[in-house]
C-alpha cells in the first residue's frame, strides 16, 4: 500500500482527536459544578441548631421551632478549585449575611455582591461543610451554642462549630 500525504493528514488529525478526547476524562467523574443558587436551611453540625435572621439585624443559631431560617444562596464567583462562593440571603428579610470582622459577630445588611464581607465560599458537594468569608482569609462561620449569635472566626478554631449542613425545612 502507498503511503499518501493525505493518509497522513488523516493520521495525525485522528491521533490528535484521540488525544483531546482522552484528556478531557471522563465526564461520569468529573465534579459536578456548583448550584447557581439554592434555597436551604443551614443546620450547626455542633448542636443541631440553626442559622436564624435573629430579629432582622442579626444572626444567631436557634433551635428550628423558628420561621426566620431559610437562605437562599446566590452563586456570584466559582473558584478556580471549583467551589461556589455566595451570597446568603434570608427569605424573609431580603438581607444578606455579612462579616463585621475577621473575629466578631456576623449581621444581615443590603445585599451586595460586590461586598467581599458578603461572599461565602461554601463546598455543596460536602455533607458537612464550612462557610468561609472572602473578605477576612481563613475565616469560617461559627456557631457558639444554641441563642447565641454567630460569628466568624478563624478556620479551624472550633471545627466542630464551624461545620454546617443543608437541608430542606
Amino acid at each position: 500500500m502507498r503511503i499518501t500525504g493525505k493518509m497522513i493528514f488523516a493520521a495525525a488529525a485522528t491521533t490528535l482527536l484521540t488525544g483531546v478526547l482522552v484528556t478531557t476524562g471522563n465526564p461520569a467523574t468529573a465534579a459536578a459544578a456548583p448550584p447557581d443558587t439554592f434555597t436551604k436551611s443551614v443546620q450547626s453540625y455542633l448542636d443541631n441548631t440553626n442559622l436564624d435572621a435573629y430579629d432582622g439585624a442579626a444572626v444567631w443559631t436557634r433551635d428550628g421551632s423558628y420561621a426566620d431560617q431559610v437562605w437562599t444562596f446566590d452563586r456570584v464567583a466559582t473558584q478556580p478549585d471549583g467551589l461556589g462562593v455566595y451570597t446568603i440571603k434570608n427569605t424573609r428579610f431580603g438581607t444578606c449575611i455579612a462579616a463585621t470582622a475577621a473575629s466578631g459577630k456576623v449581621q444581615l445588611a443590603k445585599c451586595d455582591p460586590h461586598n467581599l464581607a458578603q461572599r461565602w465560599t461554601v463546598d455543596t458537594a460536602e455533607d458537612q461543610t464550612e462557610i468561609l468569608n472572602k473578605k477576612f482569609a481563613d475565616t469560617a462561620l461559627q456557631a457558639n451554642g444554641s441563642d447565641q449569635a454567630v460569628t466568624t472566626e478563624e478556620q479551624g478554631d472550633g471545627p466542630n462549630n464551624q461545620l454546617w449542613t443543608f437541608y430542606d425545612k
